[in-house]
Order: structure tokens, then C-alpha cells, then sequence
């Protein structure tokens, strides 16, 4: 079981709604995923393969973002893939979560 977290570090997360615009697997890991998204900038998210079934150019994800970079392969990630947004509901790029 993975250790628990303060919810002090949990609301600390920038969690931000953003445009989906380009999806493309990492070459040398078919398990993952980098997902270009639009939200005030564009960044570049990493997720695993298994949870980007039914996201497309358009959809609209929650990412966390502002992380700790993570090196994979020859790239680095400072955000993640969490959930894509119910397609019914049109929110602004760059809105926060909380």
C-alpha cells in the first residue's frame, strides 16, 4: 500500500482544465503516453496508455501540473494526466481546480 499524504500536500496540486491537442505514445515505453494540452501554454503531460481510452484532439483532461520534473527516456515531464472532463461541459483553458 503506498503511504498516505497530508491533505496540506494534496491541496497544493495546480490542477488545471486544459484542450487536448495532440496524443502521441512515448517510442521507447508503449505503457505511457504524452499528451500535448492546451492550457494557459501548451504543456506536454505524461499518462499511462490505459487512461487516455476515449481522449482525443478537442477532449478536455484535468492535469496536475507544476510537478517535480520527471525524466523518461530523453524527455522530462512536470505534469500528469489525471481525468478527461465530461464532454457536456465547455470550461474555460487554464481554469484551476479546487
Amino acid at each position: 500500500m503506498k503511504p498516505l499524504i497530508d491533505i496540506e500536500d494534496f491541496v497544493r496540486l495546480d490542477l488545471r482544465v486544459g484542450t487536448t491537442v495532440e496524443i502521441h505514445p512515448l517510442a521507447s515505453l508503449p505503457h505511457l503516453t504524452v499528451i500535448t494540452v492546451q492550457i494557459d501554454e501548451r504543456v506536454e503531460a505524461l499518462a499511462p496508455t490505459s487512461r487516455i481510452a476515449g481522449v482525443s484532439p478537442g477532449t478536455q483532461v484535468v492535469i496536475a501540473t507544476k510537478l517535480h520534473p520527471l525524466a523518461v527516456c530523453d524527455s522530462r515531464f512536470n505534469a500528469l494526466l489525471l481525468t478527461a472532463v465530461s464532454r457536456e461541459v465547455a470550461v474555460p483553458n487554464g481554469s484551476r481546480v479546487s
